[in-house]
């Protein structure tokens, strides 16, 4: 008798741990039921991730709690007021007014962003008709890709993130310009840097998609390469009608603060490498492709190590926008199977490199694994139900 209910949805019930490998199989398989299962346990992995008190989601946490203080109007006044990138902040104050704990909110906002990518993901492989290994290869390169910890963490860039590919793949692979520049114009109001990718893509656009055109921006961008990063803070200074605090900018940008670029160690030195690999792996593609007209994502891809170039010497902001680039470069992949002659040398190195990458960021931040998962109530859905997501620890990062 065969199964009304997926077996890789009916055991996440019992046991998300046990579900994994049914899952894997469903995913193999291309099956809806995989990528649900993993939506799902994506759900509990950042409703039970506890950051440290520096990362983004201690923040968030407290900016729930002062939510909570606050009455429905005067958080309206002081985001309206604060936040430029207001609809997360929306997202936070409307769930603390009605009862929803910040974990609930931080796991349903990072099973969408999950969730948009696998839809874009799954519907590539069908139209490309990959074979089921490629498939198995390409999601778990997708996983890897988007970096764990960060993830966990910064929900809110990635939540940007999501839309912004979804607007891509709905603008430039579907062709339905319109609705796709208004999803990345929605993705800008999660978060302000994407604002930057937008109004490329809106010249893009504007110039009738002319590629030779986006080939010559990504060469030019090549020399910001030895261009000094303090002539860029000099020219916001003569913005006008822009106050701008230098030091803020400084530290944004790398230049005050920025211990995590500072090489302390051997082992530090070979995360740092290992972290700009992806660069020159990615670039030596583009390059190599820059008249392959026929794979719809080149184009995407070509916009953003644009940006990416003249972003290199600021490493807050070029390591934001590669979190991207990251992304992409999986649909680029999928876009070119079976016709560019290197696509398999491509797809095995950036997969390898993207195991290695996340595997040292979990290595780094295994502190903050262990205490969100290493608990004997995760190992059953039930059991999981009963205890507080966050350990009872209290997060205040940030001046409210």
């Amino acid at each position: 008798m065969p199964y009304l209910f997926p077996k890789s949805l009916l055991i996440f019930l019992l046991s998300p741990i046990l579900s994994l490998p049914f899952a894997f199989r469903d995913v193999y398989n291309n099956k809806k039921s995989g990528y649900v299962a993993f939506i799902l346990i994506f759900f509990l992995l950042g409703y039970f991730f506890i950051t440290n008190n520096s990362g983004d989601k201690s923040y968030y946490f407290n900016v729930y709690n002062y939510f909570s203080s606050l009455s429905f109007q005067d958080a309206i006044a002081y985001i309206d007021k604060n936040m430029s990138d207001f609809t997360f902040y929306y997202l936070i104050l409307i769930s603390s007014h009605i009862g929803i704990s910040f974990s609930t909110l931080s796991g349903v906002v990072l099973s969408i962003t999950m969730g948009i990518l696998f839809f874009i993901f799954y519907k590539s492989v069908v139209e490309y008709k990959l074979s089921k290994l490629m498939i198995f290869f390409l999601f778990l390169t997708l996983i890897c890709a988007l970096s764990l910890p960060p993830l966990f963490s910064g929900i809110r860039f990635y939540f940007a993130t999501s839309f912004l590919v979804l607007g891509f793949y709905i603008g430039l692979i579907l062709n339905k310009t319109y609705y796709g520049l208004l999803c990345m114009l929605f993705a800008s109001t999660i978060h302000f840097s994407i604002i930057v990718i937008f109004i490329a893509t809106f010249f893009y656009i504007v110039f009738r998609k002319n590629f030779n055109l986006l080939k010559i921006a990504y060469i030019v961008s090549f020399s910001f390469f030895i261009i000094s990063p303090i002539y860029f803070i000099s020219i916001l200074n003569f913005l006008p009608l822009v106050e701008i605090d230098e030091r803020y900018i400084q530290i944004y940008l790398g230049y005050m603060g920025g211990k995590e670029f500072i090489i302390t160690n051997q082992g530090h030195f070979i995360y740092i490498i290992t972290g700009k690999i992806w660069y020159f792996l990615l670039s030596l593609y583009a390059l190599l492709n820059l008249n392959n007209s026929r794979n719809k994502w080149l184009p995407v891809l070509i916009i953003l190590l644009t940006i990416s170039n003249m972003t290199f010497a600021f490493p807050y902001v070029f390591n934001r926008f590669g979190y991207i680039v990251l992304i992409v470069f999986v649909f680029v992949l999928i876009n070119d199977y079976k016709v560019y002659k290197f696509n398999y040398f491509f797809a095995i190195s950036y997969s390898l490199l993207s195991l290695m990458t996340t595997s040292l960021d979990i290595i780094i931040t295994r502190d903050n694994f262990e205490i969100s998962y290493k608990r004997y109530a995760l190992l059953s859905l039930p059991t999981m139900l009963l205890i507080d997501p966050t350990d009872g620890r209290k997060f205040d990062k940030g001046y409210l």
